[in-house]
């Protein structure tokens, strides 16, 4: 568990560092509704460390049970809280990383594939990604997180593994593998 929707990385003369994200994460309650660990804050939320701000009390109250997914309020986490519930322990955030994966749905695949990604697509991806455009060039300092948040090691970066993985759709549902992690490890490492 790494971060949720930026991933700032780090590099050093360790290498490449994904750091963990460190803004609260915000769950539907629908969504909550799905796990126990979770589940039982959608009615009282008091023992999260996060402010709730996007959670009112007296709406949730008032909601009948089944029709809780459909509000738009949502239980406010830290990240180490939200893995540590799902996972039962305190989780190791952020560490090294050892490859690039592009994900991407694919309507008209027969399966789930993936393939290298040539150099070229890479450098776009990482240029793409890297936060040197408008208020995102301010953003590790908004956080505190003491280095400049653009990252000017693209090409460090285009030397790690890289792989395009292609999702395919089957009614509306994506249907791939049940150990898609062990297929992008075992991609990367070709």
């Amino acid at each position: 568990f790494v971060a949720n929707e930026r991933c700032f990385l780090r590099a050093d003369k360790n290498g490449i560092i994904a750091l963990p994200f460190p803004q609260m994460l915000f769950v539907g309650l629908g969504t909550a509704q799905q796990f126990p660990a979770l589940d039982r804050f959608v009615k009282d939320p008091s023992t999260l460390l996060g402010l709730q701000r996007r959670f009112s009390r007296t709406v949730v109250k008032n909601t009948p049970e089944n029709q809780l997914a459909d509000l738009d309020d949502k239980l406010g986490m830290l990240p180490t809280e939200f893995a540590g519930y799902l996972a039962g322990s305190k989780p190791q955030l952020g560490g090294p990383v050892i490859g690039i994966v592009e994900p991407a749905i694919d309507i008209n695949a027969d399966e789930m594939t993936i393939l290298p990604m040539d150099k070229s697509r890479q450098n776009k991806l990482l240029e793409r990604n890297t936060l040197e455009r408008g208020r995102d060039r301010h953003y590790a300092h908004w956080l505190d997180l003491g280095f400049d948040a653009a990252i000017p090691q693209v090409k460090e970066l285009c030397q790690l593994p890289a792989v395009a993985i292609g999702f395919c759709v089957e009614k509306n549902n994506i249907r791939g593998t049940n150990d898609p992690l062990r297929l992008i490890y075992d991609g990367l490492s070709v």
